[in-house]
Order: C-alpha cells, then structure tokens, then sequence
C-alpha cells in the first residue's frame, strides 16, 4: 500500500471517534491491529530452548508492536503528542487515549444536547435567523453522531415557538 496515499489527519483534541475509527483503518490496512486487541495472547518470555518459528513470532510481534506505537503517535499533534509519548506498549497508548477523549467527547455531546434543549425562540428576532441558529444547533448534533428523531426534533421546535406563535402551535397540536 502506497503510504502517500493513506494520510491521517493528526488528533489534536477534537473529534476523537472520528479519528480513532480512521487510524484502526489504517492499522488494519498495514495489519497492525492486532496489537489493540483486548484478547492478544502474550508470547511467553524467551528461553534458551525456543523453537525458530516462536524466535520468529516473537520478533515480528516486537516490530508490529513498534510500528504499531510509532503510527499511532504519528497520527498525534502537538500537545497531544507530548502528553502521551512516553506510555508504553501500543495498547496502553491507545486505552490512555480512550480514556481521556471519549470522556471529553461524552460531555462535549451533553453541552450540545443541552444548547438544543435550552434554546429559546422570542418575538424580537425574526423567524428565519432564529431557525438557521436552531437548525446550525441541530447539525452540530448530527457532526457529534447524536440522531435525534425528526418528530422529536420537530415536536422540540413548535414548542420553543413564541407565544405569538401560540394559533400556530395549537393548530400543529392537533
């Protein structure tokens, strides 16, 4: 595989799922995967009497495990990269990413389902430019991989309609 054309987008904080699902491709592609596998069997410790095929299996396990890191933490920016270069193997690297960016992530989709919930419409803008703010809200949702569904959203908007709304709403209501 040409690596000119696989070129990852370095994770710089944002967007974590996206990125991850992008470097397990690539990973896979170079078939380096395994090395994140919860259930990778451990090669046992070297012993003077080690068949050839177990030296082998043990040294491609040893390059695959360091390309493996060596990808991930190209695929790292900056303070990302400084925060996390140092942890060792492949699959504590990758659970410490987890661990940190899926919990920010987790709480970036509560402040997004929240400004959803929480918005207002009222008389003093017009329609139009308080539904393009609604609608700028709701894509930030679907960006995030939140599906909300189209009832719930629709249901959501009438009622956030200004009371000068309200032969509207009753109307939709029924």
């Amino acid at each position: 595989m040409n690596q000119d054309l696989v070129r990852l987008e370095r994770f710089d904080g944002e967007n974590f799922t996206k990125w991850q699902e992008k470097v397990m491709f690539f990973l896979t592609a170079f078939k380096l995967a395994y090395i994140l596998d919860d259930n990778l069997t451990p090669i046992p410790d070297e012993k003077p009497d080690d068949t050839e095929a177990l030296k082998k299996q043990r040294q491609k396990r040893k390059e695959d495990e360091f390309l493996c890191r060596g990808h991930i933490l190209n695929a790292l920016s900056g303070s990302v990269y400084t925060s996390h270069r140092l942890i060792c193997p492949a699959k504590a690297l990758w659970t410490a990413l987890q661990n940190k960016y899926r919990i920010e992530e987790a709480s970036n989709q509560k402040f997004l389902v929240g400004n959803y919930i929480e918005f207002k419409m009222t008389d003093d803008k017009s329609i139009l430019s308080q539904v393009h703010e609604l609608q700028n809200v709701v894509s930030d949702l679907k960006t995030a991989s939140i599906d909300l569904p189209e009832d719930f959203l629709v249901g959501v908007i009438i009622a956030k309609l200004p009371n000068s709304w309200n032969g509207y709403k009753n109307k939709t209501q029924t």
